[in-house]
């Protein structure tokens, strides 16, 4: 009888309700967000650094080709050295896409434009003419981290004329 009064009051241990798994799931993952949330800010803007860098030695490579453009006379003499008042040049617009080494790609709308600042005619008969050019970088993703680039450079231009 000692035996069956032993196996009867015997308790059984309780396996976990599911439950108290998600409850306790729940708070783990809220303890764990900040250890993870900072750092995946901090991931995004050091993405965006990269690409601002990226962005800014793209739009210098544009710029160059752009005043090589001009050396080799692909920009029309007569709309550089014209009197007469002068509307801005747009010399490019295009897409691009750019890329950073680890694969990840922005794309961007690129315009080059050409702006006349100054023209002067010397005594000798040379035409001296003075250029801006604005290269805009605008990315075509609207995020507050992404921001559009502008870069200006001046070129100095020079045509003789003869006086007759």
């Amino acid at each position: 009888m000692a035996l069956a009064a032993a196996t009867i009051t015997k308790r059984y241990k309780k396996p976990f309700v599911l439950l108290e798994l998600l409850v306790a799931f729940a708070l783990v993952s809220t303890c764990a967000l900040p250890f993870l949330r900072y750092p995946m800010e901090h991931l995004v803007g050091e993405i965006d650094t990269l690409f601002k860098m990226e962005l800014a030695r793209v739009g210098e490579e544009i710029m160059a080709d752009a005043k090589a453009a001009l050396y080799m006379k692909k920009v029309p003499a007569s709309w550089i050295f014209d009197s007469g008042k002068r509307e801005p040049l747009v010399f490019s617009q295009e897409r691009i896409t750019v890329e950073l080494p680890s694969g990840l790609k922005r794309s961007y709308d690129k315009k080059v434009t050409i702006f006349p600042k100054k023209r002067k005619t010397a005594d000798s008969g040379e035409v001296y003419a003075l250029l801006a050019f604005v290269v805009d970088l605008t990315p075509l993703q609207k995020r507050k981290t992404v921001t559009p680039l502008r870069l200006k450079m001046s070129a100095f231009c020079t045509q003789s004329i003869v006086k007759k």
